[in-house]
């Protein structure tokens, strides 16, 4: 997976940012966000996210375990 750009972006940035092969519908994320497992940041009327960030957590959190370790 390649690292995206440190920078803030919006959904649609989000989604566009290549950390997922195919990226889950907006409405998928927005309630990832409302839960808590995707951080981001409110800046005036605005919702950010980091994709770094975001693709460091699904990277360590949602870490599936090969059969060798």
């Amino acid at each position: 997976m390649e690292m995206p750009k440190a920078e803030l972006v919006d959904m649609a940035g989000l989604r566009a940012s290549g950390i997922w092969k195919k990226p889950p519908g907006v409405r998928t994320l927005w309630r990832w966000v409302a839960q808590g497992k995707l951080p981001s940041y409110k800046i005036g009327r605005v919702r950010l996210f980091d994709p770094r960030e975001i693709a460091g957590i699904i990277r360590n959190k949602y870490r599936v375990a090969a059969f060798h370790e």
